[in-house]
This record gives structure tokens, C-alpha cells and sequence, in this order.
């Protein structure tokens, strides 16, 4: 089995992650709505309550933090309302089933309206690679 944790990594375990339901097939990269300290104050929340998780959050500064170990589903992407939109914007959308059980999710710290770092984008490289490289990921643009 390839492994759960990436080496050398900031690992902050979190409570709010569960089976996957299926195996993992895709990375979905975007932004968590706020700062990384915000997630480990959730990860350590016992029981859960605050349900949002990521794989991976990456710092203004590029710095990544790993909470989720990839064989688990993190609770990044939730359910997508509108099926028809998600197909026609993302060919690994499958209608119906949440994005969660077979993605892993990468998220950088900030605001949607505000874009992703030269430091944040040279990690998630790092990341891609090494999801690339341990976990036989085909990663394209898509």
C-alpha cells in the first residue's frame, strides 16, 4: 500500500475524515475561505464539530500541513447541487456519488477573490508529484 502521509510534511491529524467509498481517482484544488490556524483548531476539535477537512492546506508562504491521510476521505468538497454544471466544468465529476469518497483535496489558504500565492502554487506542485509518484495518480489539468 502506498503511503498515507507525505514525507516531511507539517501533519496535523484531524477527527473529521472517514472510509472512502471508493478508491482515489483525482485532486481537487481550491481555496479553504480563511486561514490554515483556523483548520488546526478544527482538527483538534473531539467530538467533530466543525465537518470540514482537506489532505492538504497550503500556507500564504507555500507551507503545507497534511491532516487527512490519503487512503481516508476528507470533507472538502461536499455534495454539488447542480450535477449538469459540475459534468460540463470537471470530465471526473460523477453525478451522484460526493466528490469526497474518491478525490483528494488540496486547499489553499485565502479568500476565493484573492489568488493563489507563487509559494502556494510551487507546493501543490511538490504535492501533485508526490500523489503522482506514491499513489500512481495520472495528474492533468483537468
Amino acid at each position: 500500500m502506498p503511503n498515507d502521509w507525505m514525507p516531511g510534511v507539517r501533519k496535523v491529524e484531524t477527527g473529521a475524515a472517514s472510509a472512502r467509498g471508493l478508491p482515489v481517482e483525482a485532486v481537487i484544488c481550491h481555496v479553504i475561505q480563511g486561514a490554515r490556524r483556523t483548520m488546526d483548531t478544527w482538527a483538534a476539535e473531539r467530538p467533530v464539530v466543525n465537518q470540514a477537512s482537506y489532505h492538504f492546506v497550503l500556507d500564504t508562504d507555500g507551507t503545507p500541513t497534511q491532516y487527512v491521510p490519503i487512503s481516508k476521505r476528507a470533507w472538502h468538497a461536499g455534495r454539488v447541487p447542480d450535477q449538469k454544471a459540475a459534468a460540463a466544468l470537471w470530465s471526473q465529476y460523477k453525478p451522484g456519488i460526493n466528490p469526497n469518497d474518491y478525490t483528494v483535496g488540496i486547499g489553499a489558504e485565502g479568500m476565493s477573490e484573492s489568488a493563489w500565492t507563487s509559494a502556494q502554487h510551487a507546493s501543490c506542485v511538490t504535492i501533485l508529484r508526490w500523489l503522482n509518484e506514491e499513489w500512481d495518480m495520472t495528474i492533468d489539468n483537468d
